[in-house]
């Protein structure tokens, strides 16, 4: 709240939506969590200050997280995806252009620098745990401010786009969102 007073005070309107998007704000993100026999998809809880845009969670999937693991001394990162290299991103057009393409957002799961043994799960496990998860956390922040109308713009669809690797190439397509609201994916278990 002082932060926002202070922005009221003497202070441009650009200054002032920048202290009000310095809120901290909890997020959940699904992630693809290894245990020593198991991947299994999960939540992890992130403090962001960022406002909540077209796929902001999303851009959370392949991040490096830090599990706390038997005594609590040893926080851990535990995430398949950011182990194994998978980088996830939500198109940056949505943020610098503050749209939409016409009613779709874009994300893209990048492979090419994927290497699997470093978690020692099969790679289209890992990958498919990854997907999963993107669907989960893209039903999380499919809304965003749209620049030409003034106000929030909910995404109709997420094309997801999966880059680097000719062999999962075939797994980039169009969702709809209320397909995935009605059945949103589960979040399962990948185990040896």
């Amino acid at each position: 709240m002082k932060a926002l007073q202070w922005a009221c005070v003497g202070c441009t309107l650009v200054v002032a939506g920048v202290a009000l998007s310095t809120v901290e704000q909890s997020i959940e993100v699904a992630q693809p969590i290894v245990t020593e026999e198991c991947m299994c998809i999960r939540d992890v809880t992130y403090v962001t200050y960022a406002q909540l845009t077209w796929g902001e969670v999303v851009d959370y999937t392949a991040s490096k997280n830090y599990i706390v693991i038997g005594d609590h001394s040893n926080p851990a990162d535990r995430n398949a995806a950011s182990l194994a290299g998978v980088k996830v991103k939500t198109d940056g057009y949505h943020f610098q252009e503050q749209a939409l393409y016409g009613d779709t957002m874009r994300v893209v799961v990048d492979l090419s620098s994927m290497n699997a043994a470093a978690v020692d799960f099969e790679a289209e496990d890992i990958v498919q745990a990854t997907i999963q998860s993107v669907l989960i956390n893209a039903t999380r922040s499919p809304e965003g401010w749209d620049k030409k109308t003034g106000g929030r713009m909910a995404a109709r669809h997420l094309r997801l786009d999966v880059q680097g690797s000719p062999e999962f190439s075939a797994l980039s397509r169009t969702y709809r969102f209320e397909d995935l609201r009605k059945n949103p994916p589960e979040k399962q278990c990948f185990c040896d």
